[in-house]
Parts: structure tokens; C-alpha cells; sequence
């Protein structure tokens, strides 16, 4: 496929369906975490040390240094925090995401890059079971199957990548707005794939889109682990050729308000709001949140 048809063609999918972890544009700062994008050899041994003691496997540490190393080195450094933690994180951050594009397309002319499914199953993988593979194939993971099948360094093997498709696989459901209902085609959906975690430390952070056309989504996801001071670190790729993001949070109610600020945008649909999951439950102090709460 054309390169440049196909970038017109993620960025049209990005914004109808958001499969792409896009975001709103809001600038305005918020109050809570702050944020590195791993620049820094210091920022990168203290985080390889929270992902170590949360028992991600170390292979799985070093596969996701590399993806970091290697975007970072491709846009140049473009626009990253240098050095340690940036206070008061944006929803949308100041640098031009589309300078970010253009310097990565220099250097990866045949490459998309790894999106928020892409890194954080590289990082949860071993820490998930998923006893039942998916058999359908979803239109809605093209970009991210072409990422995986066209990456520089090989990041899954074929089990993996039945994993992946079974565990971001669109779910079916009906336009009922009670989100108990909603949650629960999540569970049954999950549990028809015998998908379960197995480390309750760390946890995947799913949120969950909604759509009319009768399927909920993972549109976005990060991972979540504790550090050494009582925090939580949440690390998250925020687009194909945008940056590796770790937001230090107080609680989980933080991580709440920025998730939900970020991606509750849609308005008159005959759907609910974006959902949080942890793991393979509705997130504790979950609520619903938007850019005018």
C-alpha cells in the first residue's frame, strides 16, 4: 500500500473510531501528575527498577527500552521533557504533533510505529493468560497487525500475536446505556477467551469506547504500576508517532480525571461515556469526567 495513502487512511480511522489513541486538543494544563518521556538515563533506571519490582519479565523490559530508545533517536528528541519529570501534564502537550510525524516518516518511511495496544502488550503479555484465540479477524487492528508485521525489531511470536488480536478484539453489544450491562460484555467476553491476570500489582488500564455501530473498544490503554514512594506510573505510548509518556499519579482518581478528560470528547450518541477497566474490572474510582466538569 501506498505510504502516503495509508497515513491519509490512519488519520481518517484515528478520528472516526480513535483506534489510533487520539486525543482531545485541550492545552490547558491539568493539576494532576506529572510526566516523563524516558529521555533521560536516569528517568529510564528508575523506571526499569518499578517495572522489575511490578515482575514484568526482564526480556519484556528490554524490548520496551528499545521501542523507547529508538523513537526517541527517530524525532530527533523532538519536543521530549529532557531530563527527570515535567510538572502539570496537558491533555494535548506543546509540541506539534505533526513535526513529530514528519521527522519519524524521515527515518521510517515504511513503518507506522507502535501505538497504546502495541507497547502495553509488549509489557503485560507474560503477565496474561488467554486460554481461547480469537478466531475472527477485525478491520479495526489493521494498523496495528501492519505495525507488528512490518516492525524493525521483532517484538511477538505468532502465539503472541493470537493474543493480541483475541485480547483487543472489538466486542459486540447492543446501544443499552446502563454501564453495568456494558461492563459486563467486557467480563463475558474476557471470560469466553479464559483471559485472565495474573499479577494484581499491575495492571492493564483499559478504556473503553462505546460505538453505535454495536461494538465496544479498546481506543486506549496503558499499564499501571507503583513505584518505591507510594505513586503510581502510568505508562503509556500516546499515538504511533507520538511519544512514550510515564505519569507519576497520587491515586487512582487522578488517573481517572486525566483519562477521562482526555478521551470522553463524544456528544448526542446513543452510547455511554468512556469506561475505565483494571485488569478484568471497572476501575476503583472510576466516574465520568469531561473537559467541562
Amino acid at each position: 500500500m501506498n505510504k502516503k495513502f495509508f497515513h491519509i487512511l490512519l488519520i481518517i480511522i484515528s478520528v472516526i473510531s480513535l483506534s489510533s489513541c487520539t486525543y482531545d486538543n485541550n492545552k490547558e494544563p491539568l493539576q494532576v501528575g506529572v510526566y516523563s518521556n524516558l529521555l533521560d538515563t536516569s528517568s529510564q533506571k528508575e523506571l526499569k527498577k518499578d517495572l522489575e519490582n511490578a515482575g514484568i519479565p526482564a526480556k519484556d523490559i528490554e524490548s520496551f527500552f528499545q521501542q523507547v530508545n529508538y523513537f526517541n533517536s527517530s524525532i530527533n528528541e523532538y519536543g521530549l521533557v529532557k531530563e527527570g519529570f515535567k510538572e502539570k501534564i496537558k491533555l494535548e502537550p506543546d509540541y506539534d504533533p505533526y513535526e513529530m510525524q514528519d521527522l519519524w516518516d524521515e527515518k521510517n518511511p515504511e513503518f507506522i510505529g507502535y501505538n497504546c495496544r502495541i507497547t502495553s502488550y509488549n509489557l503485560m503479555k507474560d503477565l496474561i493468560d488467554i486460554g481461547d484465540y480469537e478466531k475472527e479477524s477485525s478491520d479495526i487492528l489493521i494498523f496495528d497487525e501492519n505495525s507488528i508485521e512490518n516492525s524493525p525489531i521483532s517484538i511477538f511470536n505468532q502465539n503472541e500475536i493470537d493474543g493480541f488480536r483475541t485480547l483487543y478484539h472489538p466486542i459486540k453489544t447492543d446501544n443499552n446505556q446502563d454501564l453495568e450491562v456494558q461492563v459486563g460484555k467486557v467480563k463475558d467476553y474476557w471470560k469466553s477467551k479464559n483471559i485472565s491476570f495474573k499479577n494484581e500489582g499491575t495492571s492493564l488500564i483499559s478504556v473503553f469506547f462505546h460505538e453505535e455501530d454495536g461494538y465496544l473498544f479498546i481506543g486506549h490503554v496503558g499499564v499501571l504500576i507503583p513505584d518505591n514512594k507510594g505513586n503510581l506510573l502510568f505508562i503509556e505510548k500516546v499515538a504511533f508517532q507520538e511519544p512514550y509518556q510515564v505519569i507519576r499519579f497520587k491515586d487512582r482518581s487522578d488517573l481517572n480525571d486525566y483519562l477521562m478528560k482526555k478521551y470522553n470528547i463524544s456528544w448526542g450518541q446513543n452510547t455511554i461515556p468512556p469506561f475505565i477497566m483494571e485488569n478484568d474490572k471497572l476501575m476503583e474510582g472510576y466516574k465520568v469526567v469531561s473537559n467541562n466538569n
